[in-house]
């Protein structure tokens, strides 16, 4: 499948409680598959606790065990939807499957015909659940049950519902597809959230793609992104950290962009969802250029293992600061490029009003001395950037395998010269033979203990080299003192009764209104 194919955004929207709903999708006590199963028990206490987080911000809870609706035909809370009764006719195509909206491509991941148990040898396929899991308990003076299409449009029409979240399984199968999923409310144009931590995919991996279960997740995630709704994450309402499973070992990377002249807000998402999932639960803070007093998500570095920066004089408020501050003190893995040799110095050593500027961050932290750069804009006629690999480097985790010989770039030449005490220059360059020699990529380990790898290099051009996107994924594995190895390529709180909600989506071709 496609990886990420544009830029990411951020959102920030405050839904009243009073007008949103979550639906909890088909969380059974029992699957046919082992595997699911065990995840839908080991998810539950956190589904549990977000309805619970919900329902005090006034949110109403719908609970959708589906064809389980005789075994509660006498709860409190399925008797309470089947007693609201609504003139209006219901939208054609309530009550039936939505297996697709226009332009939205086939999924990448392949679990046809009902399959995609990850056990092995995969389980026989049948019908055995009966209800809800009990960790999920039902509120019989508040909640709701049912598994109809018609029933949930009447009810949300009376409660005059606006605002629609989804926790549940399978993304790929009900939460997208039944008649109260994520399509159909796309489709009618409701604002509808997938809680993309508090779901899960029906995949096995000796299925194309042929990847990890957790990453046939993320892609299945990304999918919804772009061509269906946006989604959220459960420690908006709860706190803390998402949630992820036992069994996702991978560590959290978060990719700050923030810069207005390299379309890293569109590269490094490439990048990352390309050669990095594998090893990386991905998470981005991206900075408006129109509005450079903040980088939104950037108080993720509280609980990421790792960071790539690519900022350009940013200066932040304090707390935002702070958290920079904490995350390279507490020696945390950073990899940088580009203009974040002056990630957070304000233009003429100033900072505006209210904001923080780290001048030295290049010295202190990067190892480099940014001075500026030579004007040798290869589209304007100026000479070529030539880099090379040092060649008492080239035994080096994160250069290995890069070209011996003298290559090319787009990028004109930093001056990041001289660098820091304890800095190892693994690559250099120069313009072809017009200037002095310059530290182009450059390794270290802070006082704090952080490994840390800085390049220079970051135009949009050179992510189309297979060399830089191999030096990237090799400076962070080795940042986060990872053995060496291939870049893995997929085949082919808020205050009162408003819950703030944070959305990330890949930027497509919007399908329903407002769901980017």
């Amino acid at each position: 499948p496609a990886a990420a194919t544009g830029p990411v955004a951020f959102r920030t929207r405050a839904w009243p409680g009073g007008r949103t709903a979550v639906i909890v999708c088909d969380r059974w006590d029992k699957h046919w598959c082992k595997a699911a199963t065990a995840g839908v028990a080991e998810l539950a206490p956190r589904i549990y606790a977000f309805c619970k987080a919900a329902r005090l911000k006034g949110a109403i809870i719908v609970h959708a065990p589906s064809a389980c609706m005789k075994h509660y035909a006498n709860h409190p809370a399925r008797l309470r939807m089947t007693a609201i009764k609504h003139a209006g006719p219901a939208p054609e195509g309530m009550n039936r499957w939505c297996r697709s909206l226009p332009g939205e491509p086939k999924l990448p991941i392949d679990a046809s015909g009902g399959g995609g148990c990850p056990d092995d040898p995969p389980c026989p396929s049948g019908s055995p659940w009966t209800r809800q899991i009990e960790a999920i308990a039902i509120d019989p003076q508040r909640d709701y049950i049912s598994d109809a299409g018609e029933e949930f449009w009447r009810l949300f029409e009376q409660r005059k519902i606006t605002n629609i979240i989804v926790v549940g399984v399978h993304a790929n199968m009900c939460v997208l597809g039944r008649p109260f999923g994520l399509r159909q409310w796309a489709r009618l144009g409701k604002n509808v959230a997938l809680v993309r931590d508090l779901t899960d995919t029906m995949y096995s991996p000796s299925r194309p793609p042929h990847v990890s279960h957790v990453r046939g997740n993320d892609l299945l995630v990304n999918h919804v992104e772009r061509y269906v709704c946006p989604t959220v994450t459960s420690d908006q309402l709860l706190g803390g950290e998402p949630f992820h499973f036992k069994a996702d070992t991978r560590r959290d990377l978060l990719i700050v962009s923030a810069e207005d002249e390299y379309e890293t807000s569109r590269t490094l998402p490439i990048f990352a969802e390309k050669h990095l999932g594998g090893d990386f639960r991905i998470h981005y803070a991206l900075g408006d250029p129109k509005q450079r007093t903040t980088i939104p998500g950037i108080e993720q570095l509280e609980y990421a293992d790792a960071a790539m920066f690519s900022i350009r004089r940013w200066p932040l408020p304090a707390s935002e600061m702070a958290a920079v501050r904490k995350f390279i003190a507490d020696g945390k893995a950073l990899v940088a490029i580009r203009t974040a040799s002056h990630s957070f110095a304000g233009r003429g050593g100033e900072a505006p009003k209210g904001l923080q500027q780290w001048p030295d961050f290049d010295r202190k932290v990067l190892g480099v001395h940014y001075t500026g750069h030579y004007n040798n804009k290869v589209p304007r006629g100026g000479p070529a950037t030539l880099v090379w690999v040092e060649p008492a480097q080239k035994g080096h985790p994160i250069v290995a395998g890069l070209p011996a010989d003298r290559v090319k770039v787009t990028s004109w030449l930093y001056k990041s010269s001289p660098v820091s005490p304890g800095t190892t220059v693994l690559m250099s360059g120069e313009l072809d033979g017009q200037s002095e020699r310059q530290p182009v990529t450059v390794a270290r380990t802070t006082d704090h203990g952080g490994r840390v790898v800085y390049s220079s290099l970051g135009h949009p051009d050179d992510f189309d080299l297979p060399w830089f996107n191999r030096m990237l994924a090799q400076a962070l594995r080795w940042a986060c003192e990872k053995a060496p190895a291939e870049p893995a390529n997929p085949p082919a709180a808020a205050p009162g009764n408003m819950m703030s909600l944070s959305d990330y989506a890949e930027m497509g071709d919007p399908v329903s209104p407002g769901s980017r």
